[in-house]
């Protein structure tokens, strides 16, 4: 039997349809805020620290120490003996180690990862920062850091080029020391602000990996911002599979930590 709906229960059907259905309305997940424009979408972007080498080994021998995430294998000692003091890396000169980066397209180094299978992928920034003090700092001497890349098929000691140089070096040096220098070519080096001294000094440089290995390196030099640089260049192919640490003669040197990150600000943070 079919029953007459009179105006009174119409209404107070009416009346919960609304409820209902502003109530479902309420409950709904609201809508992604679009961007006011296409041409500039909304990006956050996080800083990020890639890799930290802080040398929290106890005290002695620096090789055969396992080593934190962003290297491949312990570090490779090839000639001297590089040792560890206070968590901090010491070689006192004819010292030399090697540093092998983890170039797994899941590692830490993942998407700067080439297709030769270096870190300098086109397109990418990379900024790299080490503390870096002369302990007895003399003329004709040498204490560099390298990023370096290893020739293909050749043994683990073999030949590699070096493709970014950074430190102090004064052997045989027409132009005299160096801050930074790109391939070990004279012409591609920047002269370091400050002369010898036993200081610590706060070394930083950005990698930018052109498009066609057009690339380009800003050098920063006890610098608290990226605001200014002590000195850009440009080379091809700046790619690199690890990291050397040279002292030759009587070029004494302490390197406090090793820093790789997408942003100034990371690598060059107080600790």
């Amino acid at each position: 039997m079919i029953q007459k709906v009179t105006g009174h229960t119409f209404g107070v059907l009416s009346a919960l349809l609304i409820s209902l259905s502003s109530s479902c309305r309420s409950e709904a997940p609201p809508k992604p805020r679009e961007a006011e424009s296409e041409k500039e979408p909304v990006v956050v972007e996080t800083p990020e620290l890639v890799m930290e080498e802080r040398f929290a080994y106890p005290n002695g021998a620096l090789v055969k120490r396992k080593p934190p995430v962003g290297f491949a294998v312990p570090w490779e000692n090839l000639e001297g003996k590089t040792k560890i003091d206070d968590f901090t890396m010491v070689q006192l000169g004819e010292d030399r180690v090697m540093g092998r980066l983890d170039l797994s397209p899941s590692g830490p180094f993942g998407p700067w990862i080439d297709d030769n299978g270096k870190i300098g992928k086109d397109g990418t920034e990379l900024f790299f920062s080490f503390y870096q003090q002369l302990v007895e700092p003399t003329k004709d001497s040498a204490a560099i850091v390298e990023l370096v890349a290893h020739l293909p098929n050749l043994p683990a000691r073999a030949t590699y080029l070096a493709k970014i140089t950074s430190g102090w070096l004064d052997i045989r040096e027409p132009q005299g020391p160096f801050g930074i220098r790109l391939k070990r070519e004279p012409h591609l080096a920047i002269e370091a602000p400050e002369k010898l001294n036993g200081r610590e000094n706060l070394i930083v440089v950005k990698i930018s990996f052109g498009l066609g290995n057009n690339d380009r390196v800003t050098y920063y030099y006890n610098r608290s911002s990226d605001k200014s640089h002590d000195g850009s260049m440009t080379s091809s192919d700046l790619s690199f599979d690890s990291i050397s640490v040279i002292s030759v003669r009587s070029g004494a040197q302490k390197i406090r930590h090793f820093r790789f990150a997408d942003n100034f600000e990371m690598v060059a943070k107080e600790e």
